[in-house]
C-alpha cells in the first residue's frame, strides 16, 4: 500500500509539474523517481517485495503513451507477432532464472515483462467470461482493498484453502460494495439539482 500511494503522489506530482502531459518528459522523470524509490527501499533494508510490481506501473505508463504504434507493428503480421511473442518470453524467462542464480532484485523485470506478453498475446487471443468481464469492472478496487479481508480473516500461521476461498470472496463483496458507494457519491456530487430533486 506506501508503494502504491508513493507511485500515485508521484505520478501527481511529475505530470503536475513537468511539461504537457503528451510530452515524453514526464514519463522519463517519473521512471527516474521510481528507480529511486526503489534504491531507497532497498538502502532502508525493505525486501524486494516491496517493489518488485513497480515498475509494472511504469511499463503500462509507456505502453499507453506508444500504444497505436506497439499495436499497429505487433498486428502487422503475423511474423512480427511471433517475434514479440518470443522475444518476451524468452527475456521473462532469463529474467526469471536471473532471479534466482544471481540476484533477487532482478525480479522486478518479470512482472512488467508477464504484463507485456498478457497483452500482446490478447491482441490475437481473446478470452470470453462474464465472470472476468465482472471482476474486470471491479478490479482496481479488488486490488486496493484485498489487503483489509485476509488481515481481518486470515492468521498467516494457518493459512488454509478455506481461508483463501473466504478472503477473496470477502473481498469482492467489499470492492463491490465500496465501487456501488463511489459511484453513488459522484453522481450525487456532480448531477444536476434538479436531477437530485428527483432522486430524492
Amino acid at each position: 500500500m506506501f508503494v502504491t500511494f508513493s507511485l500515485y503522489i508521484g505520478i501527481a506530482v511529475v505530470f503536475r509539474f513537468a511539461a504537457k502531459i503528451h510530452s515524453i518528459k514526464p514519463l522519463i522523470l517519473f521512471s527516474l523517481y521510481t528507480l529511486f524509490l526503489i534504491v531507497a527501499l532497498n538502502i532502508l533494508g525493505k525486501g524486494e517485495w516491496w517493489y518488485n510490481n513497480i515498475q509494472s506501473f511504469v511499463a503500462g505508463l509507456w505502453y499507453s503513451r506508444y500504444k497505436e504504434k506497439i499495436n499497429d507493428f505487433v498486428q502487422k503480421s503475423m511474423t512480427n507477432y511471433y517475434g514479440v511473442v518470443f522475444t518476451l518470453l524468452l527475456a521473462f524467462y532469463l529474467s526469471y532464472a536471473g532471479c534466482a542464480k544471481v540476484h533477487a532484485d532482478i525480479f522486478i523485470l518479470t512482472a512488467p515483462l508477464f504484463t507485456l506478453i498478457v497483452a500482446v498475446i490478447s491482441m490475437r487471443i481473446q478470452l470470453r467470461s462474464s465472470m472476468m468481464s465482472f471482476l474486470g469492472k471491479h478490479v482496481f478496487s479488488i486490488y486496493m482493498l484485498q489487503r483489509l479481508s485476509f488481515m481481518a480473516l486470515c492468521n498467516a500461521t494457518e493459512i488454509t484453502s478455506l481461508n483463501i476461498i473466504i478472503c477473496a470472496l470477502t473481498t469482492i463483496c467489499i470492492s463491490v460494495l465500496f465501487d456501488y458507494c463511489v459511484d453513488w457519491i459522484e453522481k450525487r456530487l456532480y448531477a444536476p439539482a434538479n436531477v437530485i430533486k428527483k432522486t430524492t
